[in-house]
């Protein structure tokens, strides 16, 4: 059995979001012993195994946004839900870091408060003006060219389906176009919206998403 084939923009998302916690994490270990008044050179004495705990952590983290639909492109194109689904992630994400520190005997974060607040807030801020403000930006004018649309058709053609095949041409921020109905009763090639049609019976539908 070959690798599943994953749409691009979920590799992006993940690429982006490895980048954005992993600088987050050595960032905010720069800043505390900056403010300790320690030094740059200083930041791994003592410390040296850094990267055996931040590298792995974050790897979990994209598990976790995984898991709370942020690779989704639903979530992706959208704003409020998408800044939820940040706050969310890094909630729990920071609450699995305190965790394994505890277990792993990782002083540096258990002893710093600071270090996970100055974290929380710069890979917040990060997230939010990276994924919302400049990708779902890009991404919605790649919908606009039909670079990343998706065809849909909507099973059932009575006034829920015209209600949903409405929503979804309303908000083309989702960059789903309907292409038609699949309908039991109604009769094929039967007008449902002005443009939109029966396409056939939901027997045919392994032929028609073909």
């Amino acid at each position: 059995m070959g690798l599943v084939k994953l749409p691009a923009y979920k590799y992006l998302f993940a690429i982006v979001d490895f980048i954005v916690i992993l600088g987050s994490f050595y960032f905010s270990a720069y800043f505390v012993y900056l403010i300790d008044s320690v030094g740059y050179s200083s930041i791994f004495k003592g410390y040296d195994y850094f990267h055996l705990v931040f590298i792995p952590i974050t790897i979990v983290f994209l598990f976790i946004f995984q898991s709370n639909n942020l690779y989704k492109i639903h979530i992706a194109l959208s704003k409020s839900t998408h800044a939820v689904a940040i706050i969310k992630s890094l909630f729990y994400s920071v609450l699995f870091t305190i965790l394994i520190s505890f277990i792993v005997k990782f002083n540096f974060i258990l002893d710093s408060r600071r270090f996970l607040f100055i974290f929380s807030i710069t890979s917040l801020i990060s997230l939010i003006t990276i994924r919302i403000i400049v990708i779902r930006t890009i991404m919605l004018k790649l919908n606009k060219f039909s670079v990343v649309r998706r065809k849909a058709l909507i099973i059932g053609s009575g006034e829920r389906g015209k209600i949903l095949a409405a929503k979804l041409q309303m908000e083309d921020d989702l960059g789903i176009n309907v292409v038609g109905f699949v309908d039991d009763e109604d009769d094929l090639n039967a007008k449902v919206t002005s443009d939109k049609s029966v396409l056939g019976r939901v027997t045919d539908l392994p032929q028609l998403v073909k």
